[in-house]
This record gives structure tokens, sequence and C-alpha cells, in this order.
């Protein structure tokens, strides 16, 4: 008997010593970036343990709940390359080092095929490649989910704590940083040349996803912004035929190989591989896939919860346009921001640039609604970028430089945009609101007049401050609009001293 207790109190001992182990996200390990100034960290360890974390000689404490979950706000040091460690004790015994961890300003970059679009693959790129090993940047890359991801019953249906398997930080170098995302890293090493300090970025983004899927159950279900998302989700669900769907996702399987021979014989681009690719198979339970309400916040926003960073920047909407945008959109912001614990923590995105799509006109309206209607959110332009045919264009280094100007800009509006049009009888005068300059490149263009309720070409004139627009009957100008249009990247003519171009608009007489 003696014996047998013996055992039992050893088994005993032996499985508190397992589960006593102090463990952490991913995000926390060597090679971190962790937010200047101050940070949070977090995980478990034995229950009721007293956890420290030391940084530079400097300890913040922390006590494990009965679940044995401990978070802690920590110092950290200013914006500093220099490798540092950072240890946590647990009982007052070092249970864990983190090394090679630097300070900075952490940045979340979230969206979707655009903001995915890798370094590789961006025109003028390979400069940023050849000094990505210089460049004071840091990059939290989140393992794949949607690969992984068959069923709405299945992963991502609950918020989770740990990111997807493979998630790391990566110290970009020249081998690696092609495979980064383009626009996050641009973005981060131009705002570290600039700034002098390191630049971290998380990644969250996911190609082809709606704002639904970016934000939690209780937002979804609850919020009267998503209400319209809500009712068109559950219309497409009761109609959704997966049988259907899964018998033609196996016909173009089994016919891929025959389709990529007759274009080839034909001189024409075959279709990409990626297309048949199984993660791409239909769901039996959601017309939407990954995409589905809530999943990928629960899998990839989730875990970052109470995470400490200097703000976000953001690049989608493709899958959204256009229909009741502003409303998902203002409900995706404040939900991010209650993720981050900052309820004005800065929001930098994307307004989609030029391309040939249903009413991206309206999309890009409802964007720039959204950045004039809440504080510490701008809005980039990208008019003057994009191509015609194709969703995913290449020339992205601009628009990674301009989140750059946002976020060293802080909460200023510093990007031009229209200030108001003044219509009188067959004169329409445009002004403008903007910090150093503006000029028209070439010929003043892509402007239209409504007159007789019908819309057509303008005369445009620029003066160096406005433009006018006549009437060339001396009709009664109605309304304005410039590059309002899917396809507007030959009109974008007018630009600011810094290269940043005015923003599509359109505004009616009366109209406030």
């Amino acid at each position: 008997m003696k014996i047998l207790k013996t055992a039992i109190a050893l088994a005993a001992c032996a499985h508190l010593c397992a589960t006593a182990e102090v463990k952490t996200p991913a995000i926390f390990s060597d090679g971190m970036m962790l937010q200047q100034n101050s940070a949070n960290i977090w995980g478990t360890a034995e229950p009721g343990a007293k956890i420290e974390i030391e940084i530079l000689g400097e300890k913040s404490s922390a006590r494990a709940g009965e679940n044995g979950e401990w978070s802690a706000r920590v110092k950290t040091p200013g914006g500093s390359p220099e490798p540092r460690e950072v240890k946590i004790y647990e009982n007052g015994k070092l249970a864990k080092t983190f090394s090679g961890v630097i300070f900075g300003d952490v940045w979340i970059a979230g969206g979707q095929s655009n903001m995915d679009f890798g370094l590789r693959g961006i025109d003028g790129a390979k400069a940023y490649i050849d000094s990505s090993a210089g460049s004071g940047v840091r990059y939290f890359a989140q393992g794949a989910s949607s690969s992984r991801m068959f069923s709405a019953r299945g992963i991502g249906k609950d918020p989770e704590r740990e990111f997807p398997e493979g998630s790391r930080w990566v110290s970009p170098n020249p081998q690696n940083a092609g495979g980064l995302q383009g626009i996050p890293y641009i973005f981060a090493a131009e705002l570290a040349k600039a700034s002098g300090k390191p630049v971290g970025i998380v990644y969250t983004g996911t190609p082809g996803t709606k704002m639904a899927a970016w934000v939690s159950r209780k937002t979804y279900e609850n919020s009267p912004l998503f209400k319209r998302e809500r009712e068109n989700f559950a219309e497409r669900s009761r109609k959704y035929d997966y049988k259907k769907e899964k018998a033609k996702f196996d016909e173009d399987v089994r016919t891929y190989g025959e389709r990529v021979r007759k274009a080839k014989a034909e001189g024409k681009e075959p279709p990409p591989a990626w297309t048949v690719a199984p993660f791409l198979a239909p769901w039996p339970d959601s017309p939407d896939k990954w995409s589905t309400p809530s999943m990928l916040f629960n899998l990839r926003v989730n875990p970052l919860r109470g995470y400490a960073a200097r703000g976000i920047i953001w690049y989608q909407g493709e899958s959204d346009s256009h229909d009741g945008f502003a409303d998902k959109f203002e409900g995706l912001i404040g939900e991010w921001r209650e993720v981050f614990g900052s309820p004005e923590m800065p929001f930098f995105f994307v307004q989609l640039p030029s391309h040939n799509a249903w009413k991206w006109e309206l999309t890009r309206a409802e964007q720039e609604k959204i950045s004039k209607k809440l504080k510490n959110v701008s809005m980039v332009c990208a008019i003057d970028t994009g191509e015609e045919n194709d969703v995913h264009p290449r020339d992205k280094i601009e628009i990674g430089k301009r989140l750059a100007k946002a976020a060293l800009a802080g909460s200023g509006k510093i990007f031009p945009s229209l200030r108001s049009i003044d219509f009188r009888g067959g004169v329409a005068t445009v002004r403008f609101k903007y910090r150093k300059g503006l000029e028209c490149r070439g010929k003043c263009r892509g402007f239209e007049m409504l007159s007789g309720g019908k819309w057509s070409a303008a005369d445009a004139e620029f003066d160096g401050k406005r433009v006018v627009l006549k009437s060339p009957d001396g009709s009664e100008i109605e309304g304005a609009r410039y590059l309002w249009k899917p396809w507007a990247k030959p009109d974008a003519c007018l630009f600011d001293a810094g290269g940043n171009p005015v923003p599509p608009f359109q505004s009616l007489k009366g109209e406030k």
C-alpha cells in the first residue's frame, strides 16, 4: 500500500510539473519585436504561480489564475535595434528566455489579396529585397489558415488564443523578404527609414475575404451595422446547393489538363493551377468557405486580443463592393480597436485602385465617407494605380509609401481632397484641400458635369489652385465629378506636391 501511495504521489507530481510549464503564444518568441515603451505579454503557468518578466533588469509581475492564465503589462525600452533578452520567472525560478528581441512601433496589417500580394511580384521591388537585411523591419508571419479549413463547423468556428500553425517572427533578408507581403513590408521599411527606429508588422490578412469574416460572432450577430450582411448571408445560405457546386468544381479539376493544353495551343494564358487547388473546393455548410462570418477573426485576430501595437493598416474592399460597405467598415474598425484596447487607435486604409469592376466608384465613396466620419482614420488614395483587367496590379510601391506617410503624420489629414464646389449657372468652380502645392499633370481631364439631367465630359481649366468647369452652351451645371468610374487611372491628373492624387468625387448642386 505504501508503495502504491508513493507511486500515486510521484505521478501527481509529474503531472503537476508537466502542466506547470510556462507557455506563451507564438507571437512571444525568439527574434520578436515588442511595442516600444509599453507592451503586454501573456501565457499559462501553474495555477496561482507568481510570474515575473524581466527586461533590461526591470521586472513586472503577474499572478496566474485558477486556470493557469496570466497577463502582464511590461515597461519596454524606446525604439532600439539592439537585440535584448526577455526573461520570464515562475515562482522565482527562470522559466523562459527570449533572445534577439528588439523594440519599436508594431503595426497590424490586415485585408485580402492585394494586401497579401508578395513583395517579389511587385514592380520595382528588387531594391527593397536587396536591402532588407538592414531595413529595421521585423515581421510576424501568421501561418496559413484557409488551406486547412473545410467546414463552417470545423477550424475557426470558435475564438482561438493560439496562432495558426507555422506562425513565426521573421528577420527579413534578401533570401526571405520576397516571400513576405509587399505593401506591409514596403510600409514598414519606409517608416523605419524615416523614423530611424525599428518597425514591426503583425500580418493577419487572407485573400478572398469579406469584412464579416473579420469581426467577432457577437458583433456580426448583434451589431446593426451588419444587419444587411446578415440578411444577405442568410439568403445565400438558403439558396446554396452544395452538390451542384461540388460537381462543378470536380468537373473543373477533371478537365484542367485539357483546358491548359487547349489554351497553350491557341496561344492563350492557361488557367493557373491554384484555381483547382483542394482548398478552393466548396464547403458543405457555407457558400463563403473561409470567408464565412467570424471565422478568420477567430483564427487570426482573436489571438492578438490585448496585444500592444501602434496602429493598423488595411487594404480590402474588393469582396464587399458596394452594398452597405460603409456600415460594415465602421463596424470592423470599431471591433479591431476593441481587440487592441484602444478606441481611437490609428487606422490607415487603402482606397480601391483603378480597375474595371462593377460600381467600384461607389465603394470608393463609401470608403472616403468613413475616413471623414471616424477619428484617427485616414484613407490612402490609389486611383492612379491598378490594372484595367487585373484585380491584382503590380504597381504597389507607391501605396506602401503613402501608408508610411500617413503613419508619420499621425492623426493629421495630409492627403489632398475636395474642399467645395461653387455652382453658378453655367460655371462650376472646384476647390481643394491640400498642404503644399497642387499640380495638374498634362491636360486637365477626368471631369464630368451634370446638365439637363445628363452627365457629360466637361472642359476643365486648372489655374494652379482651382479647377473651373464651363458649360459649352451656357446651360446650368447641376453637378460635377472627377474620376467617377471604375477604371480611371489614365485620367488621374491632379496631385499635390508630394505626388499624392486627389481622390475621386461627385457632388450635386444643393447637396450638403
